[in-house]
């Protein structure tokens, strides 16, 4: 009967979930983030090895060539530059929001709109980076009350003709 010997690539995937090195460096969103951006797989997909439930083939050989280009170790494989992970540009995005104080602002200078702008600092916020209260809160709208009643019209429906 042949023996069922594992490919590197799997023997990689469960020597990070079975050594606990990962689950060990995981302790929360912002590591992992950071594990994430190492090994160029999405976060789900480090929390999958983290909780021990098992990642494909293809996922498995990333996360192997990741470990064997020195990239899940070191952040930046040798001889390469690293990419500019997702936790530095979340942070810059901050940095440049405390400075400018200004959505738009901040998004013409990393070519971004207004929008891109918010939902980065949002994503920031949730993963727990920084804390991102918009610094003008949004008004409630007027002419409106919570009941439905519209105040810009008299109590009692209008002229009062006896």
């Amino acid at each position: 009967m042949p023996s069922e010997e594992n490919s590197p690539a799997e023997r990689g995937a469960e020597a990070i979930s079975s050594s606990g090195w990962l689950k060990g460096w995981v302790r929360n969103k912002v590591d992992l983030w950071k594990a994430s951006d190492r090994l160029n797989v999405n976060p789900s997909t480090i929390q999958k090895i983290v909780e021990g439930r098992p990642v494909s083939r293809s996922i498995a050989r990333k996360i192997d060539a990741a470990f064997q280009e020195g990239l899940a170790l070191d952040g930046a494989a040798k001889g390469r530059a690293s990419n500019h992970s997702t936790v530095e540009r979340l942070m810059e995005v901050y940095r440049l929001y405390k400075e400018e104080r200004s959505l738009r602002t901040v998004g013409k200078k990393l070519g971004l709109c207004r929008e891109r702008v918010r939902q980065l600092l949002e994503r920031g916020s949730e993963i727990g980076l920084f804390r991102y209260p918009p610094l003008n809160p949004p008004l409630p709208p007027q002419g409106k009350t919570s009941m439905g009643e519209d105040r810009s019209k008299p109590a009692g429906g209008g002229s009062d003709l006896s």
